[in-house]
């Protein structure tokens, strides 16, 4: 079963602000028609080092566990990047 792009979007803001209270999700999209791929555009609140936008992608035909997972290990990626 494929989640509805609110319902991903709102888990990928709960997955964010688990990670850090400045993330924020922006949107979620569906990049095909009937296609279980998602891409998440995420934000940094306060940031002042850009790029404070940033774009994750996550399969939300896995289920609701399995798309936590991904987003929060994407955004740990992510993360981890900035930092360097």
């Amino acid at each position: 079963m494929i989640l509805d792009l609110s319902d991903v979007k709102r888990i990928a803001q709960e997955v964010a602000r688990a990670a850090d209270r400045s993330l924020d999700v922006i949107g979620a999209v569906a990049t095909t028609a009937g296609s279980p791929y998602t891409e998440l555009m995420m934000v940094i609140r306060g940031c002042h080092q850009e790029p404070s936008r940033f774009v994750i992608g996550a399969d939300r035909g896995s289920g609701e566990q399995a798309l936590r997972v991904a987003i929060a290990s994407r955004l740990r990626q992510h993360l981890n990047q900035s930092l360097d």
